[in-house]
């Protein structure tokens, strides 16, 4: 192994160990949310906005030294940048999650409903009102004398 391999896969472990905003800054909301004291999660989206930005950036940076003919390391280059945008992006989808998770326990806090499940039930979670009946098909009665009429009287010449 070169030197600069050396120092690329160090660089690697490095990053890879210190990297995932989300998985440091966002609190998930706790279990037992429906206990009724005040929850203490987040509910701000730039933790998992900044690993996907780096997501972006390190797919980026794979793809322009893939397509660099005269780039040194171009496998290892491309193979790094594309697992540290693995972990930005799983570190992403660990934020957006949880930060929706806290914001829907908020929410069932809130209002009292429990909260919407992620992936759906088997059963509905709100039961709709029935439709009133429609009107019977049988012919339009005709007007009786009582109901006043929309044409007024005839003008006599």
């Amino acid at each position: 192994m070169t030197k600069g391999a050396k120092v690329i896969a160090l660089a690697t472990a490095g990053l890879a160990l210190t990297s995932g905003c989300s998985w440091y800054f966002v609190r998930p909301p706790p279990a037992d949310a429906a206990s009724g004291e005040p929850l203490d999660c987040t509910t701000s989206r730039i933790p998992p906005m900044v690993d996907t930005l780096l997501a972006l950036t390190d797919i980026g940076e794979a793809i322009y030294v893939g397509a660099d003919a005269q780039a040194t390391h171009k496998d290892a280059a491309v193979a790094v940048g594309l697992a540290l945008a693995s972990v930005w992006a799983l570190s992403a989808t660990y934020g957006y999650w949880k930060t929706n998770r806290c914001e829907d326990a908020i929410a069932a806090q809130r209002t009292g409903l429990p909260p919407v499940p992620l992936w759906g039930t088997s059963q509905p979670q709100f039961y709709p009102q029935p439709l009133p009946a429609p009107p019977s098909a049988g012919a339009p009665s005709p007007p009786t004398a009582t109901q006043p009429s929309s044409v007024g009287p005839i003008p006599s010449q």
